[in-house]
């Protein structure tokens, strides 16, 4: 099978200030666990889908906050797996390092080189032009992109016809039409967590109650415009959701074969659709799964039933999104 490599830079840079480092949060990346997941043989978005076929990638996923090695040696790893591509995704805080591992790569081979990304997505072409050394960048939900790019690759297809891509064709930059996003999360494997080494991602203290903690997406867009945030940006203003039955086999999973004891639901407002994060909870409860987590959400989606739901079904936490103290502002 061919190798594809799946990089996430170190982001722990932005902690560099804090007097006590063991507080640096290290979490898994969970989109490069989905693109992994989708590489190994998960459906394929669009008219054709394949279900259950055998793949024809290998994907490693490389977390370099876990191993922290200087670019250089990084790209040697990287080489020594032999891949087809290497896939880097950067936030805007590790691009610059998304940049030197690029870089690194280009120095020792000709592998082609792909960036993704909230960085990628939120800049587009100037971030293809400023990252000199990557060959092409995909905007917005990744998962089938590079899994149809791969394939354009292989075949020496047109990489126009590859929706979500921006790519360098000799001196120019070429910007593809957006891909649609993906209506129905079900059909996303679960991410691949047996690419990753559970055991050395500890969240922030202040974002679990017990160990192991590990976060999870089950919901995907966003409707509001919160100054601080950009989830609408990356995920569209739909609200796409999993099934409960697949959010529930993925809990199952990581108290099972991970031990998790605790879980923090990442999503960006996590009662968007209470009627949906009802159908959740009483699943839960009734299933006993006795694990602690926190949340994400507004304050205009909370009421006492909600709550009270919550806490039974064992959340300790809700962090609020907050803009301003002053409606004025607001207004």
């Amino acid at each position: 099978m061919k190798r594809v490599v799946l990089v996430r830079p170190s982001y722990s840079g932005v902690y560099k200030l804090f007097k006590d480092k063991s507080r640096t949060p290290i979490v898994p990346p969970i989109g490069l666990g989905y693109i992994a997941s989708v590489l190994r043989g998960g459906t394929y978005d669009g008219d054709s889908i394949r279900k259950g076929e055998a793949s024809k990638y290998d994907p490693i996923i490389i977390d370099n906050e876990i191993l922290k090695l200087e670019s250089g040696k990084l790209a040697d790893l990287i080489i020594e797996y032999q891949p087809i591509m290497v896939g880097i995704s950067a936030a805007t805080t590790s691009f610059f390092e998304a940049l030197e591992i690029a870089k690194a790569i280009k120095e020792r081979s000709n592998i082609y080189t792909c960036l993704g990304g909230t960085h990628a997505t939120s800049l587009g072409e100037g971030a293809l032009k400023e990252g000199e050394y990557f060959d092409c960048l995909i905007q917005y939900e990744g998962e089938y992109t590079l899994l149809e790019l791969l394939e354009a690759l292989e075949n020496k297809s047109d990489l126009k016809k590859v929706s979500g891509l921006i790519y360098r064709e000799d001196d120019k930059v070429v910007i593809n039409n957006l891909r649609p996003l993906i209506p129905d999360l079900d059909r996303l494997p679960l991410q691949a967590y047996d690419l990753l080494d559970m055991s050395k991602y500890v969240p922030h203290p202040t974002q679990y109650k017990v160990l192991p903690n590990y976060p999870l997406v089950i919901q995907r867009g966003c409707p509001y415009n919160c100054a601080f945030c950009d989830a609408w940006a990356v995920h569209g203003r739909q609200i796409r959701h999993r099934s409960v039955d697949n959010v529930m086999k993925e809990l199952t999973l990581l108290k099972e074969k991970y031990n998790a004891k605790g879980v923090y639901f990442q999503d960006s407002t996590f009662l968007i659709n209470k009627v949906y994060i009802k159908e959740l909870l009483n699943r839960m409860i009734d299933e006993k799964l006795n694990l602690t987590w926190a949340c994400n959400t507004r304050v205009n989606t909370v009421d006492r039933e909600i709550l009270d739901l919550m806490k039974k079904a064992g959340c300790w936490m809700v962090v609020y999104g907050i803009e301003s103290g002053n409606q004025k502002s607001l207004d």
